[in-house]
């Protein structure tokens, strides 16, 4: 029975090992092709790129098979018994190494998430954003994320943080409501004539793209959560590109982002 548990397990090791390289490899292809190494918080990507060479380096060793024999094959006794519990052992050691690596693999969307909201200058994508687990989903993230949705979901994420930044500058300003939901819902109940169209435009809002959602989902607890606001110098409106509002002569143009361009109020200087 040791001689055959022995070679099965040789042979489990060589297939795992490959599977792990494979897997390995393909991440990286796929985090290459995408931009994401590039544009991620840098941090995170240095992490993700230590690990997985420090990973690879292991798996392409010539003795690596070997090794897998001599690791498991020692395990195993004469036979009967003894040689259960020791397989049951491995098992239980197995489940625990399975715990640690999600525990690792938690804490890094927490760092990510953290490096995402204390960083104004980090530039964020789809793939960096994947990595965060939003919190609790209160009254003011559903309201913030529905807006995101309806105003700016067909935008890139810098795209949508910037209008995220724009409802939450309202937030702070003393000429709009001081909640999320009152900002997003100021004027809803007359036709046309509301703050943000998709609340009177006489239509029924259904969220029918689910992984869209989540993204902006993830933006609003970003920004909930505090990550400065930085992009859009303070403005308080925005229009998309294709159009030419009457009030845009009357603001301060601040930025140009996706399909939006943002304006803040100008400031009054009092004069005796």
């Amino acid at each position: 029975m040791k001689q055959h548990l022995s070679a099965y397990y040789f042979r489990l090791g060589v297939v795992l090992g490959l599977l792990a390289l494979v897997l390995v490899d393909d991440a990286r292809a796929d985090r290459e092709t995408d931009g994401a190494g590039a544009e991620m918080v840098p941090a995170v990507a240095r992490l993700l790129d230590a690990e997985q060479d420090r990973f690879s380096a292991i798996l392409s060793t010539p003795d690596f098979a070997g090794l897998s024999q001599a690791l498991i094959a020692p395990q195993l006794g004469a036979g009967g018994d003894d040689d259960a519990d020791r397989l049951s052992a491995l098992a239980d050691q197995a489940d625990a190494q399975a715990d640690t690596a999600a525990l690792l693999g938690e804490t890094q969307k927490r760092t990510a998430a953290e490096l995402m909201i204390a960083d104004p200058g980090a530039v964020i994508n789809e793939a960096a954003l994947a990595r965060v687990e939003p919190g609790p989903q209160t009254d003011e993230w559903a309201c913030l994320a529905e807006g995101l949705y309806f105003e700016a979901r067909g935008e890139p994420v810098m795209g949508q943080i910037a209008v995220a930044e724009v409802i939450l500058n309202r937030v702070d300003s003393r000429r709009y409501p001081d909640t999320v939901c009152g900002v997003l819902n100021q004027g809803a109940h007359r036709l046309n004539a509301c703050q943000f169209s998709y609340n009177c435009d006489g239509q029924t809002e259904t969220i029918a793209e689910n992984t869209a959602f989540e993204q902006v989902g993830r933006v609003a607890w970003l920004m909930l959560e505090g990550r400065p606001r930085t992009l859009t110098g303070k403005a308080t409106h925005y229009h998309a590109t294709h159009v030419r509002p009457r009030w845009a002569s009357k603001l301060v143009r601040t930025a140009r982002i996706g399909d939006h361009i943002f304006y803040r109020t100008p400031v009054t200087v009092s004069q005796r």
